[in-house]
C-alpha cells in the first residue's frame, strides 16, 4: 500500500525526473526558484508565491500546470515557449509544476482552470498547510537531482 507521503515523494521525484532528462538547457535556474521560493511562502503565503512566479514569468505559464495531464505535458509545454529566457522561463516552470502538483495532490480541485480560479482558491489556509510539504519535497529533490557548478 502506498501512502500519500509516498505518493508524493512520486509525484514530485516524476516532475524532476522530467525536468532534468527533457530540459534543453541545465535546469539549474530551476534549482535556485526551488531553494529561494519556499521563504515566500513563509513570508507571504501560497496565493503570494504563485502570483510571483507568474509576474516573473507569465500567468500563462503557470495555466500550464492546471491542464496538463502529466508533469512530462507540463515541462514540455513551458519549455516550447522560446519568447521566454532562461530565468523567466524557470520560475514558469517552478509555477507550472507546482500547481501540476498541488492539483494532483488534491490541494486544489481539478475543476480550476484559470489563473483567477486559482488565485482564488489559494486564499483558504487549509490549502496552503498542504501545500507545504509539496514545496518542501519540491526543494528537496531538486536541490538532490540538479547540480550546479559553481
Amino acid at each position: 500500500m502506498v501512502t500519500k507521503s509516498e505518493n508524493l515523494v512520486n509525484e514530485v521525484l516524476e516532475c524532476i525526473e522530467v525536468l532534468t532528462s527533457e530540459a534543453r538547457e541545465p535546469p539549474k535556474e530551476f534549482r535556485t526558484r526551488a531553494r529561494s521560493l519556499p521563504a515566500d511562502l513563509i513570508a507571504h503565503g501560497l496565493q503570494y508565491l504563485v502570483a510571483l512566479t507568474a509576474a516573473r514569468s507569465s500567468k500563462s505559464l503557470i495555466e500550464k500546470g492546471l491542464k496538463g495531464n502529466s508533469c512530462a505535458d507540463v515541462v514540455k509545454s513551458i519549455m516550447e515557449e522560446k519568447e521566454f529566457d532562461e530565468v523567466k522561463r524557470s520560475y514558469g516552470l517552478y509555477g507550472g509544476v507546482l500547481v501540476y502538483l498541488l492539483k494532483r495532490q488534491g490541494v486544489i480541485e481539478e475543476g480550476v482552470s484559470s489563473f483567477r480560479d486559482l488565485l482564488e482558491k489559494l486564499t483558504d489556509p487549509a490549502v496552503e498547510a498542504k501545500s507545504a510539504p509539496i514545496i518542501e519535497w519540491l526543494k528537496r529533490l531538486a536541490e538532490a537531482y540538479i547540480t550546479t557548478t559553481e
